[in-house]
Order: C-alpha cells, then structure tokens, then sequence
C-alpha cells in the first residue's frame, strides 16, 4: 500500500514538470529527435542504394572528362587550321614576288643542291644520245649502259649485251681486299649526266672510294664520220685512310656470237680459244665483229694506260668473284654453264692512294658498219697512210664529224701497213723466255693453222716464216 502511494507521487511529479517545461526546450528535444531518425535513416540505407550512387558519381566525372577531352581537340583543331591559313597566305604572297627574284632563285638552287663530289642532282631518267655512227643508252639509277652502232639505214645494232637492262657489263673496283661489282653492289650509288661529246657515269661506294667513267666520242679520222669513244675510268679515294686500288671492265660482247669466229687480231687470225694477254703494243688490239658492225679494243697506244691483263674468254669464265679469272688457253668460248657467248675483261695496275688522290685509266673502242674499215688503230699508232686520209668518209644518218683529241702529237711507231702480224719475232740467238709465254705459242699456231686453211690465196712465204719461228721457240724450250 506504501509503494503504491510512492508510485503515483512519482507519476504527479512527472507530469508537472512537463506541462511546466519551458517552449525552447520543447524545440530542442525535437530537434535532437529529428537527427536522430536521419540517422536512424541513414543507417537503414540498402546495400543497392549505397552502390547506385557510387556509379552516377563515377558516370558524372567520366561525363566531365570527356567534356574536358572534347574541349581540348576543338582547341587543337582550331589552331591547326589557323596555321593552314597563315601558310596558305605565305604561299601566296611567296608567289607575288617580281619574276626576277624566281629567276634568281631558280639560278642559285643547283649550287644548293649538290651530291657527291660535286655531281649535280641529276634527273633519274634514262638517257639515249647518238654521235655520229654512236649510240649510247645509260640506266642511271642502275649504273648500266650499253653502245650501239647506228648503220647506213639510220638502225641501231647492239655491240653488248642487252640483257637485265645491260648488267652484265660492268666495271669493277678492288679496295684493299674488297671486290665491289659497281652496277650490282647496293651499297653503290649510281648517278649519270650528258656531256657535250657523250656520257659520264659516277659510282660512289660510301667512305671508299668515287669511280667516273667518261664516254668521249670523236673521229679517228679528220674526214669521217664520229666513229670512236675515248674511255677514261676515274677513281678517287674518298675514304680516311690509305689504301691499294686496283680497276677492271668486263664486256658482254654478242656480235662474235653470229659469226662464224667471236675475235679476231690485228693481223686478222680468228681467236678460238681463250687468251690472257699480258704484254702490250699498239697493234695489240682485236675485232668483235658479225657481217653487220664490227667493234675494236685499243689498250695501248696513244694516252691509253697499258693493262696488267687482257682476257678473252666466255663470259661465265669472267663473270666470277675472283679478281683474275682462271683461264685456260685451250678452252673454248663454251662451258658447261654458258654455250657461246664471249666476253673481254681488261685489268689495270694497282695504285696506293691517300684520301682525295685519283688516278685514270684510259682505253679506246672504235667502230664500222658492214664492210667499211676500222679506224681505231690510227689513233694508236699516229701514222695514217695517205691512201686512206684522201678515201671518202662512210655515209651515216648524222652526217657529224668531230676531230680527235688524241692525235695531237706523233709517234715512232711503225705504220700498219708494215706490220704483218701481231707476233714478235725472236732473236735467232735469243735464250730468254720473256716471251715464250702460252698465249704466244697459241696466236702462233693459230696464224699457221688460219694461213694452211686459206687455199688457193696461202701464202707460203709466210707459211715458212711461221714454221721457223715456231722451231726457234721449240729451240728455246729444249734449253730450259
């Protein structure tokens, strides 16, 4: 009964206090009621909402950096197009300069624009030039050329080698060790130009060495026609060091392969076999010839540097990696690998250079159209028999004359109408073997056999001669 009576005094005192309660703090608790069921809010989020929000927040900033990323190409394109209009106007008003400026400009650009060794940039188009009974064809971007023998009918007839573009005829540099093919080798830049009397190649193999090889056409006579190139091989050395340089040609001959021999020597003895001359005078050259054009070789004579080695051989015996080829001198103009078809190769002296030293080598080919007489030996041997000065000049297309630039002195060698034969006679008592080399016994034999098989116009006289000359070399070789 006690409790009870305590229990509802409590009670009266609760209730008093709360209608007495002031109207601020009333707000106060409502306040902390409020936060209180945010919370509460808070806190009863699902797990689904928390991760919807999460990924419009990421939605909104990818939003914003593609808007940041458009801004910026915009930007980009705008400047890229002002500075297309700004060179657009310099283009333009570039172009209204007074003539005389672009004349000038033009006037000044090839000193600008130079490639090795002071070669101008030079067009990549073929050229094609003819000089009087000459034509030459040039690849400049492959460094390959070919001559041609203009006839009375104004067409062309190939002396070389047509085939890949003339490739397989080439000159050759050996520096130190290496053998660099010039038209072949890809290290090799190649460039070529027209001259006032022909054609000039240039070969420059980088930090080596720089080769020019210069086309000069001219008349072997003063009262014919353009007949006769002077072929002067250039070679500098471009490299930082010294060094042994050593040059070489080889020909792809095709006019001896439709005849009935592929050469013939100065004495006019058919060449059957392979050769390798090694000793040189100005009667020393050959013919390659068919019925319609002939085409002469001149290694000696005049301002021609005499060669360490001639070779006529087939063109697979020459076309090799070796610098000197293997000959054998009882082999014909066909192999195993190329059936008739003859080449000549020419080999000079080798040269120690220093940088920026040079030396030349100079050679001569000389040519004519059906029966018409070879001239080149005049220009070796500077004495022209007058019964041939007063002839009248071949009939060509070009109707050109040029004089030589190589007769300006004389000679005292003998003419060609004294000489009868390109073999050297011995002394009678003569026991050296300097010239009883194996090229000489076969030119030997092979003038025998040619004068034997010339029936009724045999000459015996020279028949005798021959047969005692050959005694006196089998006597030499009993002394050995």
């Amino acid at each position: 009964m006690k409790k009870s009576r305590f229990v509802l005094v409590y009670i009266l005192i609760f209730f008093t206090l709360v209608f007495n309660a002031d109207a601020s703090e009333l707000n106060s608790i409502g306040r902390i009621s409020s936060s209180f069921e945010t919370y509460v809010y808070n806190a009863k989020m699902t797990k689904e909402e928390k991760e919807k929000a999460k990924i419009e927040e990421k939605a909104r900033k990818k939003a914003e950096k593609e808007k940041a990323a458009l801004e910026k190409l915009e930007k980009k394109e705008k400047a890229a197009k002002e500075k297309a209009q700004k060179a657009a106007a310099d283009k333009s008003k570039k172009n209204e300069k007074p003539a005389a400026d672009t004349k000038a400009k033009k006037e000044k650009q090839p000193e600008e624009k130079k490639n090795f060794t002071g070669w101008e940039e030079q067009s990549t188009k073929n050229i094609d030039v003819t000089y009087g009974l000459i034509r030459i064809k040039v690849r400049p971007k492959k460094g390959t050329f070919n001559l041609l023998v203009v006839n009375e009918d104004n067409k062309s007839i190939p002396v070389l080698s047509q085939a890949n573009e003339y490739i397989t005829t080439s000159f050759y540099l050996k520096a130190g060790k290496r053998i660099i093919k010039l038209n072949e080798d890809p290290t090799v830049k190649t460039a070529a130009r027209k001259t006032s009397d022909g054609v000039e190649l240039a070969y420059n193999a980088d930090n080596i060495a720089v080769v020019f090889i210069k086309f000069s056409c001219f008349s072997a006579l003063d009262n014919s026609d353009i007949d006769s190139i002077k072929v002067t091989a250039s070679v500098i050395n471009t490299s930082n060091k010294k060094n042994d340089f050593e040059l070489k040609a080889v020909f792809d001959t095709v006019l001896g392969e439709t005849d009935r021999h592929h050469f013939y020597t100065a004495s006019k003895v058919p060449v059957k076999n392979e050769i390798a001359l090694r000793q040189f005078t100005p009667d020393s050259w050959f013919v390659s010839k068919n019925d319609n054009v002939s085409m002469q070789f001149l290694f000696c004579g005049s301002e021609a540097t005499k060669p360490v080695l001639v070779a006529v051989a087939n063109y697979s015996t020459l076309d090799t990696s070796r610098w000197e080829p293997d000959l054998t001198v009882l082999r014909s103009f066909d192999t195993v690998l190329s059936y008739n078809n003859s080449a000549v190769e020419a080999q000079w002296t080798k040269h120690k250079l220093s940088t920026d030293e040079s030396f030349d080598e100079i050679f001569y080919l000389s040519f004519a159209t059906g029966d018409n007489p070879l001239t080149g030996q005049y220009i070796v041997e500077q004495d022209i028999p007058e019964d041939f000065v007063n002839k009248p000049a071949p009939k060509t297309s070009s109707g050109k004359t040029a004089k030589p630039s190589d007769k300006n002195t004389k000679t005292n060698e003998k003419p060609s109408s004294e000489i009868k034969e390109d073999i050297p006679v011995l002394p009678k008592d003569s026991n050296s073997f300097d010239r009883v080399t194996n090229e000489y016994i076969q030119r030997l034999l092979a003038q025998i056999e040619a004068l034997e098989d010339s029936g009724d116009n045999v000459n015996r006289d020279e028949i005798i001669r021959l047969n005692a000359e050959l005694d006196a070399v089998l006597e030499i070789l009993r002394k050995k």
